[in-house]
């Protein structure tokens, strides 16, 4: 996570908002400050911004002309020539531009919804004809939101084995699984566990050992599964031959 504002090349730095003189007198100085933040989970003395997926996020922006006089006071001008613009990065992804998903993106305090799990970058533009423009980015990590346990009922329509940390399922929605299957209530949907040498191999070899034969005599089965909503694919807990 990080909390940034980036300022142009070429530009120069932002004077002190604060004496910065000898014998009580500053440098006397005119310049641009913006600045971008988010909320809620904001914390100044933490860079960025990590929320769980589906969390609608507060972005506040400050877009202001700083002028410091010789006598050390400070006086602030707004500044109304300013943009936002929002990217998301899914995971293993690339950056795409969803500005237009900017609630009230012409003020200060626009939102979004941060629906799915990845990076978001707002970033605020400000301008001023005599002090060029500087921007400030805040960087948003949205989280996975927390597994849920459901369960399904249906016949086997698919069923896979696999190598060993091949996994299952595109970088959005993967699980690290070697089993899988699919039912015809919920052909969208995959469902699968690992088969490994540790101390849930019986288990999940019995597990498998059912699925075959289910799948072979066109049995219905019941499973217990975890799944983060939004996604289609979870890891089983539970099988049992249905009725």
């Amino acid at each position: 996570m990080e909390n940034t504002r980036e300022q142009p090349l070429g530009e120069a730095e932002a004077a002190p908002a604060a004496p910065n003189g000898e014998n009580g007198f500053c440098t006397p100085s005119d310049t641009l400050s913006v600045q971008a933040a988010a909320a809620p989970d904001f914390d100044p003395n933490t860079p960025g911004v990590q929320v769980q997926a589906g969390t609608v996020l507060q972005l506040t922006g400050s877009c202001v002309e700083v002028i410091i006089t010789r006598d050390c006071d400070v006086n602030t001008n707004e500044v109304s020539d300013f943009t936002w613009s929002l990217t998301f990065e899914p995971p293993a992804g690339v950056p795409t531009d969803i500005t237009s998903r900017l609630q009230d993106a012409n003020t200060l305090s626009p939102q979004f919804l941060a629906s799915d799990e990845g990076t978001y970058r707002a970033r605020l533009r400000g301008e001023h004809p005599r002090l060029g423009v500087r921007s400030s980015q805040v960087v948003i990590t949205a989280t996975p939101r927390p597994a849920v346990l459901l369960a399904r009922t249906g016949t086997i329509t698919f069923l896979r084995v696999h190598d060993v940390g091949s996994g299952f399922g595109p970088p959005t929605d993967s699980i690290d699984v070697e089993a899988v299957i699919k039912l015809d209530t919920a052909p969208a949907e995959a469902y699968g566990f690992q088969l490994r040498n540790d101390r849930h191999r019986p288990s999940h070899e019995g597990m498998l050992d059912l699925l075959k034969d289910a799948f072979f005599h066109n049995h219905a089965v019941s499973i217990d599964y975890s799944i983060i909503p939004g996604r289609d694919n979870g890891v089983i807990l539970r099988v049992a031959l249905a009725a």
